[in-house]
């Protein structure tokens, strides 16, 4: 007994100490919470509903994390698209603008504002202050003005979204230097403009790397083969013009490789069949010219070629008859000759086939009877000739045929004709009788 008032005070300062430690929402932090919510006009779900002035922001505010220890405020997650229901998730939107005085939340490390719709305005230049932030999500909304340069001391920084917003100017010259941290850098569907700074190639930690949809022009750089660790690559739908840079063959981690619509000319680098966990390659489009690469055939996961509306010439080489993951396969207005290899047709899984407008010669092969998983076969607009193939007939899966504008003649086999499962035949243009 003579140990139990020890014990009592032991218990009692453990006690004071976890209550010393969870403290109140820094005054700072409230303040510029609160002004964050005094510029919203419209919250129809009531996002904000929880934000009462005289409640503890750390404890009682929905979106809000602190550090127990200061109080201080650590995420702001407010989203449009949330997942508090059980039913499902809840898509809302809210209008106003972004406060500056988010700037004074110096411990936040995660901004989440997404999907919100109608959150317009200029993003604040007091951003730059956070310098403790690793996650900014401010994309789907309708933010406009350009990238604050500030931004660029956020050397913390592991994801940049600011995606499907509206966007304008360069990207800031410097604004990669010391984001080496970087790992998701999301800014497509903007109207950004201007070159692509050379410095993204520090951003050596990036695996995914998002700028389709903008008005960005000049040429890739070719600091973009630093950037080893890429999964995925978008840069279409640009005005992005010059060669592809043969550094793209250092991307061996690269699984999506789209440059469709832009500008791009010369020839594709041989040195695009070193991405050997690449699974779509997206170059349709654009004014390259030249054959396609025979070191195309190390590409052995690829699953999607687009490479239509080109000006790429030569013949199709037979090596992608070894690529047996393929399921899909572009090369139509492009000026290809000879004959069409024998050899596509060993691949099994091909589900689409579009060699239209080009110059290929010689009749159809019978060997397209192999293909078990064709839906969509289009060859309109060649000079093929010779007969429509009676094999086609067998192929269970095919609905879309097409080859309108060819040379063929014959009659058409009865096996096409009793196809159970085809929707669309174009034969018009030819010479066929019967």
């Amino acid at each position: 007994m003579a140990n139990h008032p020890t014990t009592c005070l032991l218990i009692l300062l453990i006690f004071h100490s976890i209550f010393l430690q969870s403290r109140a929402c820094h005054p700072t932090d409230r303040e510029a919470l609160l002004d964050f919510k005094r510029r919203i006009t419209a919250d129809p779900l009531g996002l904000l509903h929880s934000w009462i002035p005289d409640k503890d922001c750390c404890t009682t505010w929905k979106g809000i994390a602190c550090e127990p220890s200061t109080g201080r405020v650590l995420n702001l997650t407010r989203p449009g698209r949330s997942w508090e229901s059980d039913s499902g998730p809840i898509d809302t939107e809210m209008t106003g603008t972004l406060s500056p005085f988010i700037g004074n939340l110096s411990s936040l490390q995660v901004l989440d504002l997404s999907n919100l719709k109608e959150l317009k305005g200029h993003i604040p230049f007091e951003l730059g202050k956070l310098t403790n932030l690793r996650y900014m999500f401010l994309g789907s909304n309708s933010l406009e003005g350009s990238i604050p340069s500030s931004i660029e001391g956020l050397s913390l920084l592991q994801t940049l979204a600011l995606d499907r917003n509206r966007l304008t100017g360069p990207i800031p010259q410097n604004l990669f230097n010391k984001m080496t941290s970087l790992s998701t850098l999301s800014l497509d569907e903007n109207m950004l403009c201007g070159r692509i700074p050379p410095s993204i190639g520090k951003l050596v930690e990036l695996r995914y790397l998002y700028f389709a949809g903008n008005n960005f022009s000049g040429i890739v750089p070719e600091s973009i083969g630093r950037l080893q660790n890429l999964v995925d690559l978008d840069m279409s739908r640009n005005q992005l013009a010059g060669p592809i840079p043969n550094s793209i063959g250092n991307l061996s981690n690269l699984r999506l490789f789209s440059m469709s619509h832009n500008r791009l000319s010369g020839s594709i680098p041989p040195s695009i069949g070193n991405m050997k966990s690449l699974k779509i390659l997206g170059i349709s489009d654009n004014a390259l010219s030249g054959p396609i690469p025979n070191s195309i055939g190390n590409l052995q996961r690829v699953v999607t070629v687009f490479m239509g509306y080109n000006n790429l010439s030569g013949n199709i080489p037979t090596i992608i008859g070894n690529m047996t993951t393929l399921r899909f396969i572009y090369l139509s207005n492009n000026n290809f000759t000879g004959e069409i290899p024998p050899t596509l047709f060993r691949l099994e899984k091909l589900i689409e086939l579009d060699l239209s407008t080009n110059g290929l010669s010689s009749p159809i092969p019978p060997q397209v009877g192999a293909m078990g998983s064709l839906s969509r076969l289009i060859l309109s607009h060649n000079p093929l000739g010779g007969k429509i193939p009676e094999s086609l007939g067998k192929l269970g899966n095919l609905f879309a045929l097409e080859l309108q504008g060819n040379g063929l003649s014959g009659e058409i086999p009865k096996e096409l004709a009793e196809a159970k499962n085809m929707g669309i035949v174009k034969l018009s243009e030819n010479g066929l009788s019967g």
